[in-house]
């Protein structure tokens, strides 16, 4: 799967939740084809986010660069998930000293 990059300056989308996982989320919905970048900071308010789940948008101050790693004997693990929009936002999570993410919020 590669790496995804978000570059600084940019406000993304992080959704956490409550064991410390924190997803950041692509940037433009699929199901809602008029959503703007500007309208990122209202997200919250349309999202369906289970129990213990919380929303906010930050800007990055530096490149954030998300990847997959080892775990369990197997290469290039990823923990994602998708919002009730259909986006597919992608974990930093660690595993045995790796970092999927160079990047904490």
């Amino acid at each position: 799967m590669g790496e995804e990059r978000f570059f600084h300056g940019k406000g993304f989308v992080p959704i956490a939740i409550n064991f410390s996982l924190i997803f950041f989320r692509t940037p433009f919905s699929i199901v809602d084809e008029t959503q703007t970048y500007d309208d990122l900071r209202n997200l919250g308010s349309k999202l369906k986010l289970p129990e213990g789940w919380k929303f906010r948008t930050v800007t990055l101050t530096k490149d954030l660069t998300v990847s997959g790693i080892t775990a369990d004997g197997q290469d290039n693990q990823w923990r994602v998930t998708q919002d009730d929009l259909i986006n597919t936002c992608s974990a930093c999570w660690e595993y045995q000293g790796q970092s999927s993410c160079n990047y904490r919020s």
